[in-house]
């Protein structure tokens, strides 16, 4: 009976969340919907806003809406406009599938974009990825010529850089947000997009990324994107020097420090070359690109702490692989746009395999804990916390969402966790990092029983024989005491506080909260032991020794169920010796409807119940004389 070992984490979740931001484009809308409907990855969801279009967008949206393949979900809100950052923002903070893909109205996905970008998502972690793009011109375009060489020259420019990033940081070539995949938490860790960026807020959340992730590119052509009178970058061509120093004055903000990505673009990770790329580096063959960084992120370059996470001599043998790589000159073919971008992402490949992985070994991790349909999602940089959540719990982790509104628990440090649920987004501070774990565990455990119908009761339970001994009582009756000595002894253990009762049937399923914090914490060697025995000393009244190791005691894992068989009523008596006696119904039925704590908004509806549906189990009342715990312990395990 104890908790089953943790195993290896589940396939990574394939649905996928296409948010379209919809303004003005009543032309192309439909054309961009019908993209998405003819997908052959076919576990997508669809969410759309119209911003306030004035051309009759909604009217298209609902006519291309009405054609969506059956099982399809899709969600379509038409209101004011509030701008493309905000709109964005909206559409993927209400996302609950595991991963997104933004789409603008005006732009097309190629029918295999999906399945091919799926193919190389990691098993855990933050991912982002996009693909070549083809220009679509319609009618006038005045500037098609400047696109049909701006492309390509992206391109040049990244076979002497060594990664992604730092071609991002040359320059956009990803285009456009509609070139973006990435998984839900990432959004959450860059914080979004940004509105005081209306000309360059998808670079900005691409540079943005750069600290956690290091995208992967897709060197076919997956995206195709209009050019025409109406793109957005038109209407805002004034801001563009003033949007790049706020641009790079936003990658300044963390790139003298560490970070998750460990190809990221910055003087810790490339001593030796992010000066020299500073310095020589332009945009568009104007300032040198260290001009728009902070002075001090430069200067600090030539003598740097360098990242101690990276192999040893990481940056010279990848610098000499990119030099190699480059020997001669491209051929006739590779010049094509696509043979140029087959080739960067050949080199880049090179070098990101040098590290074994881009993300550091303390990256972000994703873990979804479910149970009868209910879902809690937990994100964290700190690998062990899954797996000690898990051990508590008996849940392992895996990375299928199995309830659309879902909690999402972000590990912002070791004292905040930002809670994302249907309707709302907030942070919760705590006073210390074992405070936070303890909301952990009890969070998972709660929803996951709320979600299943149960009702929780005053009481601890552990299981003896074929069935559960349910221990009811004032505060201070003992019954920590008595489950702290079914842990000693071996017995499996659902709560010393609060017992999971199902009214259908009286089932008992364990509450971790019951175990309150001092089990947690003396139970979970990754926490302090000054705070649990201080705890324990104030809870227990001074009976440290009654702390045990986990291993030699078991806790019945979050979701079974078991019977009640036996429901001790316990009270304290100044004489010593015990107090036995068997209780008719009118008198254990308001005992027990006095334990009862429950969610139900009628609490004298769920006591009925519960009592109901205890009515089978024997009920005992015990009263324990001073110093008779042991006696009235041993007595408990010879009950039949």
């Amino acid at each position: 009976m104890n908790a089953p070992a943790m195993g290896t984490v589940g396939l990574r979740s394939r649905r996928i969340a296409v948010v379209i931001p919809s303004y003005n484009h009543a032309a192309f809308i439909g054309e961009a919907i019908g993209s998405v409907f003819a997908q052959t990855h076919a576990d997508i969801e669809l969410h759309v806003i119209d911003d306030g279009s004035t051309d009759g967008s909604p009217r298209v949206i609902e006519q291309a809406l009405a054609a969506a393949p059956a099982g399809m979900r899709c969600e379509f809100i038409a209101r004011g406009n509030r701008g493309c950052s905000a709109t964005l923002n909206e559409l993927i903070a209400g996302v609950r599938a595991e991963w997104v893909a933004i789409l603008n109205s005006d732009d097309l996905l190629v029918p295999t974009r999906f399945e091919q970008m799926l193919l190389e998502v990691p098993e855990a972690g933050h991912h982002l990825s996009f693909s070549a793009v083809e220009f679509l011109f319609r009618g006038e375009a005045p500037d098609s010529e400047m696109w049909h060489a701006l492309y390509p020259s992206m391109f040049r420019n990244g076979l002497v850089l060594p990664t992604v990033g730092f071609s991002l940081l040359m320059g956009n070539f990803a285009i456009t947000s509609s070139n973006f995949l990435f998984n839900r938490s990432l959004f959450d860790q860059v914080g979004g997009f940004r509105d005081e960026l209306p000309l360059s807020q998808d670079w900005d959340f691409l540079l943005r990324a750069l600290q956690h992730v290091e995208p992967v590119f897709h060197p076919e052509i997956l995206l195709r994107y209009r050019v025409h009178a109406s793109n957005t970058y038109r209407n805002h061509r004034g801001r563009q020097q003033t949007e790049l120093r706020l641009l790079y004055e936003s990658f300044g903000a963390w790139a003298s420090g560490n970070s998750e990505n460990r190809l990221a673009p910055t003087p810790r990770n490339w001593p030796r070359l992010f000066p020299v790329f500073a310095r020589v580096c332009r945009l568009g063959g104007g300032d040198p690109i260290g001009s728009l960084l902070p002075p001090g992120l430069v200067r600090s370059g030539a003598h740097p702490q360098t990242n101690a996470d990276l192999p040893e001599g990481f940056e010279r043998v990848a610098i000499q692989r990119l030099l190699s790589n480059g020997a001669g000159s491209p051929s006739r073919e590779e010049l094509t746009p696509q043979g140029l971008a087959r080739v960067c992402r050949d080199r880049w490949s090179a070098v990101r395999a040098l590290v074994g992985g881009a993300q550091r070994q303390d990256a972000v991790r994703d873990g979804v804990f479910s149970w009868s349909g209910a879902s809690v999602r937990v994100t964290t940089q700190d690998p062990r916390l899954l797996e000690r959540i898990g051990r508590f719990t008996g849940l392992a982790p895996t990375l299928d969402i199995h309830d659309p509104k879902h909690l999402d628990l972000l590990i912002r440090d070791e004292r905040t966790v930002r809670i994302h649920a249907a309707e709302r987004s907030e942070d919760k501070m705590f006073s210390c990092p074992e405070d936070l774990f303890a909301w952990l565990v009890l969070s998972v455990s709660d929803l996951l029983a709320i979600r299943a119908r149960l009702t929780l009761v005053h009481g601890a339970s552990f299981l003896l024989k074929d069935g559960v001994i349910l221990l009811c009582g004032e505060p201070w009756s003992g019954k920590s005491t008595f489950t702290l000595r079914a842990l000693s002894s071996g017995l499996p253990v659902l709560g010393d506080d609060q017992t999971w009762i199902d009214p259908a049937d009286g089932a008992a399923s364990p509450c971790p909260r019951p175990v309150k914090r001092r089990i947690i914490a003396g139970e979970d060697p990754e926490l302090s032991p000054g705070w649990a025995g201080t705890t324990l000393r104030t809870c227990l009244d001074g009976e440290p020794a009654l702390l045990v190791a986990r291993g030699s005691s078991g806790f019945v894992p979050v979701g079974v169920r078991l019977p009640v068989r036996w429901v001790i009523h316990l009270g304290r008596k100044p004489d010593p010796g015990l107090n036995v006696e068997t209780l008719e119904p009118d008198r254990w039925g308001p005992a027990l409807r006095a334990q009862m704590r429950n969610f139900a908004t009628r609490s004298d509806q769920a006591a009925d119940l519960i009592a109901d549906a205890l009515s089978g189990a024997v009920h005992l009342r015990l009263s324990v004389g001073e110093g008779e715990v042991d006696a009235a312990f041993r007595w408990m395990l010879e009950l039949h």
